[in-house]
C-alpha cells in the first residue's frame, strides 16, 4: 500500500493527476472517485522508460505540454500525439535557477509560462520561463506563508496550482493554501480527501 503521492497535476476539477510509484491515477475531484489507474508507461507510451518506475515531479499545462521531472532531468511531453518534445537537464533549460535545484527537485507547479514553481528541501523558486528569469527564491515558510502548516515547510512530495489554490502533499497528508486570502483552507489526510489514490 502506497504511503505518499510522488507528483500531482491539476487539469480541471474532475481531472486530477496523481503519480504514485509506478502508477498514474486519474481522479475525479467532483465525484471523489478514481477514474483510472494505469502504469505510467501505459498512459504515456513514448515517455522514457526511466520514468516508468516513478517520477519526482509533474506539471500539467495542456495535453500537448506536460512536464515530467526525474533526477536532474525534465521531459517535456506531448500526450496528445505521444512523443517527447524535449529532454534536458533542468539547469540547461532553466539556467537562472539556483544551484540548489540543479540535481533534482521535490515538486513542481505550472501556473503559466511566467509563473513556474520549483520546490527543493525547505526552498521554493518562482520562475519566469518566458524571459528565463528567476522571480524569487526563498524558504517555503516565508516565501509562501507561515500560515501554511509547518509540516509542509520542507521536503514536500508534490505540489499543484489551481486558480490560486496551492495544493501541497507530504506523506499521507495534504493541505490547500489560498494565495489570495493567504490562509490554509484544507488540511487532512490524502486517504480521506482522495479515496483510492493511495490504494
Amino acid at each position: 500500500m502506497a504511503a505518499k503521492v510522488d507528483a500531482f497535476g491539476w487539469e480541471s476539477p474532475d481531472r486530477l493527476w496523481f503519480f504514485v510509484g509506478r502508477d498514474c491515477v486519474l481522479y475525479d475531484g467532483v465525484t471523489k472517485r478514481v477514474r483510472e489507474r494505469k502504469p505510467i508507461g501505459e498512459v504515456f507510451t513514448r515517455l522514457s522508460p526511466a520514468l516508468h518506475s516513478g517520477i519526482d515531479a509533474f506539471g500539467f499545462e495542456n495535453w500537448e505540454r506536460l512536464w515530467f521531472f526525474n533526477g536532474a532531468y525534465y521531459h517535456f511531453y506531448n500526450a496528445k500525439d505521444q512523443y517527447t518534445r524535449q529532454n534536458r537537464k533542468i539547469i540547461e533549460q532553466f539556467t537562472k535557477l539556483p544551484d540548489h535545484y540543479k540535481d533534482g527537485i521535490d515538486a513542481f507547479g505550472w501556473e503559466d509560462w511566467q509563473h513556474l514553481w520549483f520546490f527543493k528541501g525547505n526552498r521554493v523558486a518562482y520562475y519566469n520561463a518566458d524571459s528565463n528569469a528567476l522571480r524569487a527564491d526563498g524558504e517555503i515558510q516565508t516565501a509562501i506563508s507561515s500560515d501554511l502548516p509547518s509540516e509542509f515547510w520542507r521536503d514536500i512530495d508534490a505540489f499543484g496550482f489551481d486558480n490560486w489554490r496551492l495544493w501541497f502533499f507530504k506523506g499521507e497528508k495534504y493541505c490547500v493554501y489560498n494565495g489570495h486570502t493567504e490562509q490554509t483552507t484544507e488540511h487532512g489526510t490524502i486517504r480521506e480527501r482522495f479515496p483510492g489514490v493511495l490504494n
